[in-house]
């Protein structure tokens, strides 16, 4: 599988070189959007039916639609997969942003939202889910730091 060769967005699947971002997109300028990455062992989506169920929770949260319905989306993204020709391990990177609008703080009313998805390889580290990793565990003090933004 090349990277990236397809990209599915609310238009439609289109060449990876194709894409644009306008430069009044929320995403970009407010991190205004939801995402979700989804493994893929051997080509097949792991989870894919739960990850979409938090996407669309997590757009109604914040009062984002997305630009199709759950199992549209699911076909659609299937549709991806078999486009890119996946077989090996990978990730599916899918991102839904309020849209382009002219920048304000405040969300209009009425969005058109963008949706972006992309499948790339990403092998499993085989030697670390067996023998496991070391790691320390710390307090989480990003909410402490006011003057931080964190989209």
């Amino acid at each position: 599988m090349s990277v990236k060769p397809h990209v599915l967005t609310e238009r439609g699947v289109l060449r990876y070189e194709q894409v644009t971002y306008p430069m009044e997109e929320r995403g970009l300028q407010f991190g205004d959007g939801v995402y979700e990455v989804v493994r893929l062992y051997n080509g097949t989506y792991i989870w894919l039916e739960e990850h979409l169920n938090r996407l669309y929770r997590s757009a109604a949260a914040i009062r984002l639609s997305v630009p199709f319905a759950p199992e549209e989306l699911a076909a659609r993204l299937e549709e991806l997969r078999r486009l890119n020709d996946v077989h090996e391990d990978a990730i599916l990177y899918l991102q839904v942003t309020r849209g382009s609008f002219p920048r304000a703080h405040a969300f209009p009313a009425e969005n058109r939202p963008n949706l972006y998805a992309y499948i790339e390889p990403m092998a499993r580290k085989r030697n670390e889910m067996t023998r496991g990793v070391h790691v320390i565990v710390t307090k989480d003090v990003r909410w402490e730091y006011c003057y931080i933004l964190n989209p």
